[in-house]
């Protein structure tokens, strides 16, 4: 295997903890679900709660509009970024399309 695939090759342990695991019983090679709290905070009525507070005043800091939504900073700067599309440029959060480049 390591001629065919160099590099890329799995180590010997790596394959070695795969034919356990099918030994084991295991009839796929997807991931298992794994157990955790599902995510609860990326709700369309916080998502619309964290716009609107951005619209109204964009200077507003991450933590004050998560202390006001309720729910954690890091989730809140998620959404801000990721989800809204927002950047904070001069202390101010705008849309990314007038982000200065």
């Amino acid at each position: 295997m390591s001629a065919t695939l160099s590099e890329s090759a799995p180590s010997y342990a790596t394959v070695k903890n795969w034919v356990a695991e099918f030994k084991r019983g295991r009839e796929t090679i997807q991931d298992e679900p794994c157990s955790g709290r599902p995510v609860t905070a990326s709700t369309d009525q916080n998502k619309e709660k964290i716009c609107d507070i951005i619209l109204s005043d964009r200077r507003l800091i991450v933590e004050q509009i998560a202390k006001t939504v309720g729910i954690s900073s890091e989730r809140t700067y998620h959404i801000i970024t990721t989800e809204l599309g927002f950047s904070k440029v001069s202390a101010r959060w705008v849309p990314r399309l007038f982000r200065v480049i």
